[in-house]
């Protein structure tokens, strides 16, 4: 409350300010991680042709190869389970520990399948694990990681191999061949290369569920031409091998199925077309485009309408402002990298009148008197709007029943029965109980009063049995130990394999040379700090490294730099100055750049670039 007037009514009043730009040309700025009600709202509020992802070219390009890879070839995309069950695995140009931590998790899991053939043969089953770890000791499984430099799954690795993009995605081209003949050979792979390519593939070709890994970290297109082809080459040998192709944020799959073009392509469009107000949408764009062309961009837009929840440097060039829920605070869904498409609900209310993005841009419509949202009034309406619009996202509607679904005429409690003390909590405002809130978009309700069986598995709020502790009961929702929940897996894969078979790709890179004057930029990534939302938690911030270079020890002798040194980068037009780092994993010539940390500005990576 300010002067006397909650957020609620200045909120109201905000937006009908925005009236006045009912006759202005509008353009939508989306988001990799906003919900796909959210992104089709905004879709649907500006228009097809005027509604752009909020991503830079070159991650527009990436996303839309993992999109055909995975929906036009034969190999089908594993999930975190499958992965945990492969019993060999190629790693393909990724950190996993830092770009995808659940994933390097399902890894380390999965080197103790092979090993585990031995347990079943002495009759050992899987769930004694104390047994089985008895007889297997220290075996592990085919590991391999090709990678820029060293990551945190190497202590688990057969074999490692590191390099820049171009000789990882010649490596991985390679071992499609030695696979099946018939995908392109690679010339001029040194002796090193060929004895490593060749130990792959037999392991893989051994294997009776291996898995190829790969994703868009490095910004190489090669590298995601590289894994299909080793993919498809397994496949046509064993039906029961697969591909995962990890990507940047946790919405980038379902942005890339709704549409529309790349950042790049709005700033062309804001200079050409006269653009009076940009809608942005759960995006700090500066993340994604280069400073100056943004300020640009932001410079030529007269209007500036921001919906976050979070406080960046997008928000600070607003004239508009308009608080939006959290994940927490918000019913959406979103596509993961397996392309399936899953459900995530509120856990409370937002205060102050605070809303889902969606929500706003409904009300946003009515205040721009345009008719494009309908007369959505809740999260059904709008996800089944999308489905019926968006040919490529049929079926997201059915990932979780429907608001009016009940048991018994009961909704599914979000908290367990021991949950209390809803009077105590809210003492210091009122004595008296208030009335709980209503849930008008999910079967839910915000109390611990409602169904006392088993929900559906899509809808499973918390696990909890009597007798048992919460992590323990898991079993009890499942078909068996270490198995499906009853009812199958929460979500609906949505991006499926359609080709009956793959072509292969042809475009191999050439051997990478060094440059004299130059290092190619490389980005490195950082589970403590690279991703925007979690680097804002004190936690993580204390953990997250400070901007540097990393360079290979060799290389810096040459540039007579010893480590804690400042180092000036020139990247285009910009100078700067980073502390030198050593890693001697790194290759020759290749400098490490990381990215995403806070203080750091977005670069086209990889790039060439002159060091002193």
């Amino acid at each position: 409350i300010q002067n006397g007037v909650s957020a609620e009514v200045t909120l109201g009043k905000l937006l009908k300010s925005l009236s006045s730009l009912k006759d202005s040309k509008i353009m939508g700025i989306g988001s990799p991680r906003a919900s796909l009600e959210s992104n089709f709202a905004l879709k649907k509020l500006v228009g097809n042709d005027n509604f752009y992802q909020g991503v830079s070219q070159k991650e527009y390009e990436l996303t839309n190869s993992v999109l055909s890879i995975l929906s036009k070839g034969s190999v089908p995309s594993f999930s975190m389970k499958e992965v945990e069950q492969a019993d060999a695995v190629l790693v393909l140009g990724e950190d996993l520990t830092n770009t995808a931590p659940m994933l390097a998790l399902a890894i380390r899991q999965s080197v103790r399948q092979q090993p585990m053939k031995e347990a079943a043969k002495a009759n050992i089953p899987a769930w004694h694990d104390a047994a089985a770890r008895e007889l297997v000791q220290d075996s592990k499984g085919p590991l391999f990681i090709a990678s820029l430099a060293a990551t945190k799954l190497d202590d688990i690795a057969t074999d490692l191999y590191h390099g820049v993009p171009d000789n990882l995605a010649r490596v991985g081209f390679g071992v499609a061949n030695c696979i099946d003949k018939s995908a392109p050979p690679v010339a001029d792979l040194t002796s090193d290369e060929q004895v490593l390519v060749q130990k792959i593939a037999d392991a893989l070709t051994q294997a009776e569920r291996p898995v190829v890994i790969s994703g868009t970290s490095c910004g190489s297109e090669a590298l995601l031409s590289a894994a299909a082809n080793i993919a498809s080459a397994l496949h046509k040998k064993n039906s029961n091998s697969g591909i995962v192709l990890t990507l940047p944020e946790c919405n980038s799959m379902g942005l890339g199925l709704l549409g529309g073009a790349s950042l790049e392509k709005a700033f062309e469009a804001a200079q050409h077309s006269n653009v009076d107000t940009v809608i942005v949408l759960e995006n700090d764009i500066y993340r994604h485009a280069l400073v100056e062309s943004v300020n640009q961009f932001f410079s030529e837009c007269k209007n500036i309408v921001v919906l976050d929840h979070t406080t960046s440097a997008t928000t600070q060039k607003a004239t508009v402002l308009i608080p939006t829920g959290t994940f927490a605070e918000a019913d959406g869904t979103l596509v993961n990298n397996e392309g399936r498409a899953q459900r995530f609900f509120q856990v409370y209310e937002p205060a102050n009148g605070i809303k889902e993005s969606w929500r706003w841009l409904i009300q946003m419509s009515e205040a721009l008197e345009r008719k494009d949202l309908g007369n959505w009034k809740n999260h059904g309406d709008v996800i089944q709007a999308l489905a019926n619009e968006m040919g490529d996202l049929k079926g997201v509607d059915m990932t979780v029943p429907g608001a009016g679904f009940r048991i018994d005429g009961q909704r599914i409690p979000r908290e367990p029965h021991r949950y209390s003390g809803r009077t105590a909590m809210n003492a210091n405002i009122e004595v008296s109980e208030t009335k709980p809130a209503e849930d008008p978009d999910s079967p839910m309700s915000y109390t611990m009063e409602g169904l006392r069986g088993l929900p559906p598995s899509s809808m499973i709020p918390f696990f909890w049995s009597p007798g048992w502790n919460s992590v323990q009961s898991t079993n009890k929702y499942q078909e068996e130990i270490g198995g499906s929940l009853r009812g199958g897996d929460p979500g609906i894969c949505i991006v499926k394999p359609q080709g009956s078979k793959s072509s292969y790709f042809t475009d191999i890179p050439q051997v990478f040379i060094r440059r004299q004057k130059e290092f190619q930029i490389v980005p490195l990534y950082h589970i403590f700090g690279s991703e925007q939302l979690s680097s804002l938690a004190p936690g993580v911030a204390e953990r997250s490294p400070k901007p540097y270079i990393a360079l290979n020890p060799k290389d810096a002798v040459d540039l007579q730099k010893k480590e804690g040194e400042l180092i000036v980068v020139k990247i285009s037009t910009k100078s700067f100055k980073l502390p030198l780092k050593f890693n001697s994993t790194i290759p020759r010539g290749v400098a490490g750049l990381p990215v995403g940390l806070p203080s750091t500005d977005y670069y086209n990576l990889p790039m060439w670039s002159e060091l002193k």
